[in-house]
């Protein structure tokens, strides 16, 4: 019974850990592209729209989607020649 609940414990240590760092890493990349959006939808004057759906800020889903955008293009620019020119070093 002790070496199950030590597995246990160390299995979900081993699955929650890389999770959290994800969500770290997320929520800390969502602050950081606020801060460059804060000031667009200032002057579009699009912070007067208050919260979309459930409480979310216009400008955290501006800079969600903006880091959508950056994800998408640098997944375009990894496939292209010069994204994958380091694979042909290997």
């Amino acid at each position: 019974m002790r070496e199950f609940l030590k597995t246990t414990i160390v299995g979900g240590v081993v699955f929650l850990l890389p999770v959290a760092l994800i969500l770290f890493i997320l929520g800390y990349a969502v602050q950081l592209a606020a801060k460059f959006i804060r000031p667009i939808a200032n002057s579009l004057h699009l912070d007067g729209l208050g919260n979309v759906g459930g409480g979310v800020g216009v400008v955290t889903v501006l800079a969600v989607l903006v880091l959508v955008f950056v994800s998408f293009a640098a997944g375009m620019f990894a496939r292209t020649k010069v994204g994958g020119a380091h694979q042909s070093l290997v």
